[in-house]
């Protein structure tokens, strides 16, 4: 820790030597505010204009050419949005898995859990990187915006977004004294949650934000039982307490030079999981397998008595920007240290009996160094361009603890241990120009350069579970195991590998048009090419060193669209076409026994669009919706894993070819709608919104389990809301899910019992009432 403390400083050392809520919020409506919304009217036929830094410079929202959705911090605040996946189901075309591991989705291109893979979703806060799968957990408060750009990213973003990015703005300090603090009670689960932030002008030239968060639920909607340690035991998972804070700071040292810096610090602490059993192919041990609110849990010595699944997540951030505004544009010098340590388990077999047991860590630590020019947009020939510096490393460690003389195996108790440590650099190169052929034509190009070095070493040997001491004398071949050894029996052959490297280099390109053939509608296209590293599988359970990575995958994605709005009647409306090809996609998925499937399908394809409008119907009252349609397949994929009922049938290794099959984690339509009304009380105000988002039938496995269809799903939430004229403080009501949908986003097998699917439950209806005050 203290090494980390001291590069940290370092960071805000170098930095410093190399030298609001209120407009933003008020401006953005309480739903996903995709292209059309942000052009919404104010009053009379006056719009409100949404200012995004989708592009790395402030722009118009419905002027950007691109496929975009944001969420203001009011709206995120209103819907009691509080992580990406909630954001995900509100989006049309994102789809984000909550299970044991997280992936993203979008248009139908993601990475698998696998926490080997960078993700093709690529997450960012404040322009930082926090892509990983445990990274997509971001607590969301006190942000400004959150916005979600569909389609490759790769030219200012990088860091393999090639189906597209989120990225989360926090609220910067203000230069007039101001406080909010909001707290809300759920009563199903016994929710309490605290925010709130205070902005405090030091000097005329100095500003500071400070903020924070605590979230606690004591009573979560998975009953759970312990039908063989503790008969009559029950407890309700999930159960959490989160907390957070950052501070940050606004210095402008002279006119044409500013200083912004920010620390940030989460936690998440949970215990229980909503993993159960939902079907079972013939395993005896597992007896409760229907798909409801309720699980069997088993873990007990031998096992790690791990009595609650726990999850735990500690992140830290240390950023910081200098800006100086040259005759070129905006120079400015990012830096950013990031580091965090996450911790799960999971009882994997889902049965009564404490058969086996998996846990996994991580160890993160990135610095980020970024340099860019902006140009002030005032030109015929507007851009950005910079350089990029990035180096992690990343420790990932897995124990499958296996007790198999539950299940008749006659072996003692024993651990697989599996560890990746890998160091990653890389180095880019950016451009991105916009130049005017005409008063109304635009051509857009631009490119990134990436060259990424990767060193790793990979290891798999039998431990002790408790002691975790090594056991060589399981990993010795026996005849009468027909020369296999006992660790062989279940994990594959033990070994482990050193002096693995990787290098890539890749030329991403950007070519598009955008013509504003009047001043309120435009009509834009686009091809864009973009590449996802490879990397080293952290859980290879064989002996050939030569197979141990995975390639880099590459997309090609083109891209149409038209935005526009009618001034008159307040109307504005988006629409976009899309297709988007890639090679080599990157899969992973549970080969039925203890191990995983890891590779690169040959090629996918989806192509399909969005569109959005908002209407000012009446005076106080607002509509808006937003549709996507995707159709995501796997244009060749013959060697996929296969599924329970087929591995009864055929001999191991069992594959399957899933081409022409539909992508994983995709819906085919997603869409919401929703409405506002505020009413004038006199001195009172009275606003109350009603929110419906739909995602059809969805894959939710991998592998595209054929048992693993989640049927289409709505989700229904509404908030009513009293404030006084002023606004100086507010009471509301909130429902969420109001009609307890049951439904899932992620499911696999047990890891002990392959013949049994195991899928997450997400949360169902929820009431709510929340204060807030402001000043």
């Amino acid at each position: 820790m203290t090494n980390k403390v001291i590069i940290a400083g370092k960071v805000l050392l170098g930095i410093a030597l190399s030298t609001s809520w209120a407009a933003i919020a008020q401006a953005q409506t309480v739903e996903p505010q995709s292209d059309a919304e942000n052009a919404r009217q104010a009053s009379g036929d006056e719009l409100g204009e949404i200012v995004v830094t989708a592009r790395k410079r402030e722009e118009s929202l419905r002027d950007v050419p691109l496929s975009i959705s944001a969420l203001s911090g009011a709206a995120l605040s209103e819907k009691q949005i509080v992580n990406q996946a909630e954001l995900s189901f509100r989006v049309p075309n994102y789809q984000q898995t909550n299970g044991v591991n997280v992936a993203s989705f979008m248009r139908g291109v993601g990475s698998g859990s696998n926490p080997s893979f960078e993700q093709a979703v690529g997450t960012f806060v404040d322009g930082i990187y926090a892509g990983r799968g445990a990274q997509q957990t971001y607590p969301y408060f006190d942000l400004e915006r959150a916005e979600v750009l569909r389609g490759p990213q790769v030219t200012l973003y990088g860091n393999s977004a090639i189906a597209g990015a989120v990225n989360a703005i926090s609220r910067k300090p203000g230069d007039e004294l101001s406080a909010d603090v909001k707290a809300s009670y759920e009563f199903k689960n016994r929710q309490v949650k605290l925010e709130g932030g205070v902005t405090v002008p030091v000097s005329d030239d100095l500003s500071v934000r400070v903020a924070g968060f605590f979230d606690k639920l004591e009573k979560g909607w998975m009953l759970t039982y312990r039908p063989t340690q503790i008969p009559g035991w029950t407890r309700r998972d999930p159960q959490w307490e989160n907390w957070g804070g950052r501070i940050s700071t606004h210095y402008e040292i002279r006119s044409d030079l500013t200083l912004d810096l920010k620390y940030e610090i989460f936690r998440i602490a949970q215990n229980g999981n909503t993993l159960q059993a939902v079907s079972n192919a013939g395993t005896p041990t597992v007896t409760e397998f229907k798909f409801d609110r309720e699980r069997s849990f088993g873990n007990a010595l031998p096992l790690p008595n791990y009595s609650y699944d726990p999850m735990r997540m500690k992140s830290q951030t240390v950023q910081g920007t200098i800006s100086k505004e040259t005759d070129l544009g905006t120079l400015s010098a990012t830096s950013a240290y990031v580091w965090y340590k996450w911790f799960l388990n999971t009882e994997a077999d889902m049965s009564p009996v404490p058969i086996l047991n998996f846990s996994h860590s991580e160890d993160f630590d990135m610095f980020s160094q970024e340099i860019r020019l902006t140009s002030d947009g005032t030109g015929r020939f507007d851009y950005v361009t910079g350089l990029f510096f990035q180096k992690e490393d990343l420790f990932l460690e897995g124990e499958f603890e296996g007790n198999f003389a539950a299940i008749g195996a006659p072996v003692p108790p024993f651990a697989r241990i599996i560890r990746l440590n890998q160091k990653t650099q890389s180095l880019a190169a950016f451009f991105d120009g916009n130049y005017k052929l005409t008063d109304r034509l635009i051509l857009n190009l631009g490119g990134r350069y990436l060259y990424s070095e990767k060193t790793a070493s990979q290891y798999s040997r039998a431990h002790n579970i408790l002691d975790n001491a090594p056991r060589p004398d399981l990993e010795v071949p026996l005849a009468a195991l027909g020369n296999r050894s006992v660790f062989g029996l279940f994990f594959g052959q033990p070994h482990e590998f050193k002096g693995l490297s990787l290098s890539e280099n890749h030329f991403m390109p950007l070519v598009g048009l955008k013509y504003q053939y009047t001043d309120d509608h435009m009509a834009y296209i686009k091809v864009v090419k973009g590449a996802k590293a490879g990397g080293f599988d952290w859980a290879v359970n064989h002996l050939n060193r030569d197979t141990v990575d995975f390639k880099p995958e590459k997309a090609t994605s083109y891209e149409a669209g038209v935005k526009g709005v009618f001034r008159s009647i307040g109307f504005s409306y988006g629409l976009n076409v899309y297709r988007m090809e890639v090679k080599d996609l990157q899969v992973s998925a549970f080969d039925g026994s203890l191990g995983y499937i890891v590779g690169n399908a040959a090629e996918a394809r989806s192509e399909g669009f969005e569109a959005d409008f908002s209407w000012n119907f009446l005076d106080g009252l607002r509509l808006n919706g937003a549709v996507g349609y995707t159709d995501a397949k796997y244009v060749s994929f013959p060697g996929a894993a296969c599924y329970v009922e087929l591995r009864l049938t055929a001999p191991a290794p069992c594959r399957r070819d899933l081409s022409g099959g539909r992508l994983p984690f995709t819906a085919k339509w997603s869409w919401s709608l929703g409405g506002q009304y505020v009413a004038d009380l006199g001195d009172f105000e009275l606003k109350t919104n009603v929110d419906y988002s739909h995602r059809g039938r969805t894959n939710i496995a991998a592998i595209t389990d054929p048992g693993q269809w989640e049927r289409p799903v709505g989700l229904l939430d509404a908030r009513i809301t009293l404030s006084p004229a002023a606004g100086s403080w507010q009471i509301a009501l909130i429902g969420k899910n109001l009609t307890n949908e049951l439904y899932s986003t992620y499911g696999t097998e047990a890891p002990s019992n392959p013949l049994v699917r195991l899928r997450n439950t997400e949360r169902p209806r929820q009431i709510a009432v929340e204060v807030g005050f402001k000043y």
